[in-house]
């Protein structure tokens, strides 16, 4: 809430990073917002954690006409893509009280005028109301947070040639290879590497993956 606009910056290079990640396979969020955004300290800066992609495949909106995060394009029959994330992203960074309002354009004193320029030009064009007037993409954000010095450039760096590890499912990866070794391969005669005859007749049929809504279970699989 009370984060400076270098911070701001800071953070939405974070978030940035994650929807390169998950636009780039096809995911669109569709339900950023702060309640989404969990900042941790991680080796003794801020980072940001986005959560919330229970829907993230289902590509519809969750929040109502009124809220300020919902692109323009997602309250009409208009079709929407990825750019719909980098306007909600943009209306994140904005301080509460300045955010507009479902649909609406952003009016001019939104942006805190005392803001560096770059930071005011990286909302304005994340929250454009055209969204080919917005960003081309994440990568794009990052190039350009890069390009004008408000995040340093060895952060955008690294974000920009990182990959987001999959950690903290070892168990679950564990047994879900174990069910594809023993009853999808197609070597399942007894190739060597394949499950034996024996084997394959006490494979599962099929494998229940259960938990939280936005626990990774999409990404899991």
């Amino acid at each position: 809430r009370d984060a400076t606009a270098e911070l701001r910056a800071r953070l939405c290079a974070d978030v940035c990073s994650t929807l390169m990640y998950c636009h780039g396979r096809g995911l669109l969020h569709l339900d950023l917002r702060p309640d989404n955004l969990r900042v941790v300290t991680e080796q003794g800066r801020p980072r940001v954690k986005v959560v919330g992609f229970s829907l993230a495949r289902q590509r519809r909106r969750t929040d109502g006409p009124g809220s300020p995060f919902v692109a323009p394009e997602l309250l009409g029959r208009r079709g929407y893509d990825h750019r719909a994330d980098l306007y909600a992203l943009g209306v994140c960074l904005l301080p509460p009280g300045r955010r507009p309002e479902g649909g609406a354009r952003l009016t001019r004193g939104a942006i805190p005028e005392d803001w560096p320029a770059a930071m005011r030009e990286l909302i304005a064009r994340l929250t454009a109301t055209q969204p080919d007037r917005r960003f081309a993409s994440a990568r794009a954000v990052l190039a350009f947070l890069q390009r004008s010095g408000v995040v340093p450039d060895e952060l955008v760096a690294d974000l920009l040639h990182s990959e987001i590890p999959f950690c903290g499912r070892e168990l679950s990866m564990t047994r879900l290879r174990e069910a594809y070794r023993r009853h999808f391969r197609e070597d399942a005669g007894g190739a060597p590497g394949g499950p034996t005859p024996g084997e394959a007749d006490e494979a599962p049929a099929a494998v229940l993956i259960t938990g939280e809504p936005g626990a990774g279970k999409t990404r899991l699989l």
